[in-house]
């Protein structure tokens, strides 16, 4: 486990906050021995990381603030 991502296998119930929950469901599959397809689950904090080291923060924010939330259009 390296705090960037986690594997499947890794996952415990201390984790559910920063993998989700379709995440910490499919490890409780893996742990009970369940065959799912491999998977690592990217935590927040590298979410973080890569956004800002990409520049693409910045891209974010800007078309976020270019209307009003309620008017966005989410396909």
């Amino acid at each position: 486990m390296n705090g960037i991502s986690l594997s499947l296998q890794d996952i415990r119930n201390e984790n559910r906050s920063r993998v989700g929950g379709k995440g910490f469901a499919l490890s409780i599959l893996t742990r009970g021995g369940l065959r799912v397809p491999p998977a690592l689950c990217i935590t927040p904090e590298a979410y973080r990381e890569f956004i800002s080291a990409t520049g693409v923060r910045e891209t974010i924010l800007l078309e976020l603030g270019r209307k009003a939330f309620e008017d966005l259009r989410w396909e």
